[in-house]
């Protein structure tokens, strides 16, 4: 009997349960996807259902990450790689509500004496995408030193 000369891949039982739950959360994260009910109608459905999807599918996978892998630079990596994506959506939405907020706003203030409605509640979100800018760049800029340091201390070189 000769060895195969493809290698193969031998999980562990946890690594198999551990494979399990992570997608039994994917596949919970996805289930108002796939039967929408009560968000709206076209496209601010759609819009709508993937932001909900692309932050709340990393957040649980950020818990699920928390709670199964142990400790080190790998489970540090997977954890904020995973909160940077959800950052990432986070701040893409806020833009995409700020613009449709403020489009309106420029337009009635081209015409005289007019006062925008909302104009104090308008400003709160707009003043929030600076916030949500300033953490996207710190968990950008704690991966890369994650990335540098784990790269350093690998023993193969490249």
């Amino acid at each position: 009997m000769t060895a195969s000369p493809r290698p193969r891949l031998r999980f562990s039982l946890s690594q198999l349960i551990r494979l399990v739950i992570y997608c039994a959360v994917i596949l919970g994260c996805l289930v108002p996807m796939i039967r929408p009910g009560g968000y709206g109608r076209g496209w601010d459905q759609v819009i709508f259902l993937v932001t909900l999807e692309a932050i709340a599918l990393p957040l649980a996978l950020t818990a699920c990450t928390i709670a199964l892998v142990r400790p080190g630079p790998g489970r540090s990596i997977a954890v904020t790689s995973l909160l940077l994506c959800s950052t990432a959506a986070v701040l893409a939405y806020a833009l995409f509500a700020s613009w449709s907020l403020i489009e309106p706003q420029l337009a009635a203030m081209r015409s005289p004496l007019k006062v925008p409605p909302n104009l104090i509640a308008r400003s709160i979100v707009v003043l929030l995408d600076p916030a949500i800018g300033a953490a996207f760049v710190l968990l950008a800029s704690r991966l890369a030193r994650l990335l540098r340091a784990g790269r350093s201390a690998s023993p193969v070189r490249d």
